[in-house]
């Protein structure tokens, strides 16, 4: 069997997780039929696309809202212009701004990139993993970021 390119692993180790939503390290690397360091450099890049959440010995894919696969197909697509696209915006915001952010993979790129701006209020429709440690509140409701919940 061929080696297979970067993209080509990442989009298998995607695959695999949606299906599996865990994968052992040891797993994915047989597999893929390449090292244990090679799935963890892939890995790495998913984690930093926002796809998938690194854990002890392998990975989890991040957790968007059930009924919405398309959303985890999404988040696979063009993953470094939505990096892209997150890091501009948020280089645009200010200290004590006040956002309204919809729902979206681009805009989770977007809240992502958010973290160490003061006093920011984002109001938004995403329920993703967002992280961004502001004060988000959505129209259901004020989101509790631990649990990832309006």
């Amino acid at each position: 069997m061929k080696p297979l390119i970067p993209a080509q692993r990442r989009k298998n180790i995607s695959d695999y997780l949606m299906q599996h939503q865990i994968a052992p390290l040891d797993t994915l690397a047989q597999r893929l039929r390449v090292s244990e360091a090679t799935v963890r450099r892939d890995l790495e890049w998913l984690e930093r696309a926002g796809i998938v959440e690194r854990t002890h010995g392998g990975a989890r894919l991040v957790q968007h809202l059930p009924d919405e696969p398309e959303y985890a197909r999404s988040a696979i697509a063009h993953p470094e212009e939505k990096r892209c696209i997150g890091e501009f915006a948020a280089a645009l915001v200010q200290p004590g701004d006040s956002l309204f952010i919809n729902s979206g993979t681009t805009a989770t790129a977007v809240i992502r990139h958010l973290r160490g701006i003061e006093n920011l209020t984002v109001i938004t429709l995403a329920m993703s993993d967002s992280k961004c440690h502001c004060e988000m509140s959505s129209p259901r409701g004020l989101r509790d970021l631990k649990k990832l919940s309006c």
